[in-house]
């Protein structure tokens, strides 16, 4: 660490001596400075010492620590007058100044959401020694000790990126919390026209074939961790899942699925296998896209096939984010109309860069979503049979198994929690999680209650509470004769 000793606060040589100051000294109303032993006194400080000093020269040390208490022997008044007269400040003070400069620019840095390194770190140190009085020999190269010693009294760490931010009005975090907290507002005060069960939230999310595994257990030491995932395509080539939530805490009959396939359409014999899965799974409306990403097309495929049938001819609130495929109220009235054949439909949209604030879907629901998914592609019985849940019928199965175990009861208030965590609601909800309910942490010491399998369970199911194991569950489709 590029640290000298600083012998300014050399506490040694005290002297008592008569205090010859006066009541009518023009001096005697100087503002008293109160320093602790490990405060850094200022430059200026010292210079009002210094110059009160010299102009009392009969004061004694005693009078002159009555206005810094810092000042502690002959000796540092001394250093002091001597650092006055060459326009220096102390090597504490120095490598104090080099700090605060460094920080300062580290907390801008961040605020403005910029990776920040090392270098960095180091680059604004040597600009710090800039800012400073000459001082002679006066050594200082941010050497790496010194980085990691920063760091540390700090408390910087390095983080891994969670998000990426796409627009720099994201920054604007108060103007962004002034827009969704409006929003929720004027909403919660509409949601009053409607019953629970006609307000609607709906909301895309990407899936990968194949999820990433961002983090494992592994030998303390280990300079490289690697992990194999398969067939690294399932990990970039992803599709899109659609559910949609009641602020009752339901789940809408069925899933939409929008596929990712080369032409945009499934070939003859996919699609027969695909209408083969959609028929026996009863829960997933498939359909595909050349990106596996949703059009206005699949807006109005989804309002068809998935709203439709649930609302009928109820007057219902939908709440979407401001993906401009679906703002357009014209794609959603020629599927929904009242008795009267007026529009039964209202849609309240999600101010931009408001989305993970007062989205639902978004704020709980998707989480669990995903940890269903992450939990059967990585099962222990798939390791050992080397196989992989990577393919469009195991995607589809998936989903299927996936809205079977989050439409139950069980998952009502987890539900409705995502209503109040933005404040559409002020219930306050009590509610168990996916990995409460079906993966608790005694599951693996039960065996499998289908028939006379006697395997380790690996999910209890949420609906009827069975504990079952992954052959049973998944390669049996459990759906079909859950009860």
């Amino acid at each position: 660490m590029d640290v000298e000793n600083d012998t300014a606060y050399d506490n040694s040589d005290r002297e008592n001596e008569t205090d010859n100051s006066s009541s009518d000294d023009p001096h005697s109303d100087y503002e008293e400075e109160q320093f602790s032993s490990s405060d850094i006194v200022p430059f200026s400080v010292k210079k009002k010492v210094v110059d009160l000093s010299r102009a009392h020269p009969k004061w004694s040390l005693n009078t002159l620590k009555k206005h810094c208490s810092a000042l502690k022997s002959d000796r540092q008044l001394r250093l002091w007058k001597s650092q006055v007269d060459e326009g220096q400040s102390s090597l504490r003070e120095s490598f104090a100044a080099i700090s605060d400069y460094t920080y300062n620019q580290f907390k801008m840095a961040r605020a403005a959401r910029r990776p920040v390194t090392n270098r960095n770190i180091r680059q604004w140190a040597i600009e710090a020694v800039e800012t400073l009085a000459n001082r002679k020999n006066f050594r200082f190269s941010a050497s790496q000790s010194w980085v990691d010693d920063f760091k540390r009294k700090r408390r910087i760490r390095q983080r891994k990126v969670t998000r990426y931010l796409k627009s720099k009005n994201e920054l604007d975090e108060a103007e962004i919390s002034k827009r969704w907290t409006n929003f929720v507002s004027a909403t919660r005060q509409a949601m009053s026209d409607y019953d629970p069960d006609f307000i609607l939230n709906t909301d895309q999310t990407g899936c990968e074939y194949r999820f990433k595994v961002d983090r494992t257990l592994s030998e303390r030491g280990e300079k490289c961790t690697e992990v194999f995932l398969g067939d690294f395509n399932k990990v970039t080539h992803s599709y899109t899942a659609q559910y949609c939530i009641t602020a009752s805490g339901k789940l809408l009959p069925k899933v939409f699925l929008c596929m990712q396939e080369a032409g945009g359409v499934f070939g003859p014999r996919v699609q027969i296998k695909v209408n083969d899965l959609v028929e026996r799974y009863g829960n997933v409306y498939v359909t595909a896209s050349k990106s596996g990403k949703l059009t206005k097309n699949h807006v109005e495929l989804f309002s068809e096939h998935i709203i439709a049938p649930y609302v009928q001819e109820n007057r219902f609130l939908l709440i979407l984010d401001s993906w401009g495929g679906q703002t357009n109220e014209d794609l959603f009235d020629p599927y929904f109309a009242d008795e009267n054949g007026e529009p039964s439909c209202a849609i309240a949209v999600i101010p931009p860069l408001c989305t993970k604030y007062c989205q639902p879907c978004d704020v709980t629901f998707f989480r669990q979503v995903k940890q269903i998914l992450k939990k059967m592609q990585n099962c222990e019985v798939l390791f050992k049979e080397r196989r992989e849940l990577t393919s469009r019928e195991d995607s589809i199965k998936l989903h299927s198994i996936v809205h079977h175990q989050l439409s139950s009861p069980s998952f009502t208030n987890l539900i409705k929690y995502a209503w109040s965590t933005p404040g559409y609601t002020d219930d306050r909800i009590f509610f168990s999680t996916v990995n409460e309910v079906c993966f608790p942490e005694d599951v693996f010491r039960q065996k499998c209650c289908v028939g006379n399998c006697e395997k380790c369970a690996f999910i209890r199911c949420a609906r009827c509470y069975k504990c079952v194991c992954f052959t049973c569950f998944y390669d049996a489709f459990h759906p079909e004769s859950c009860t």
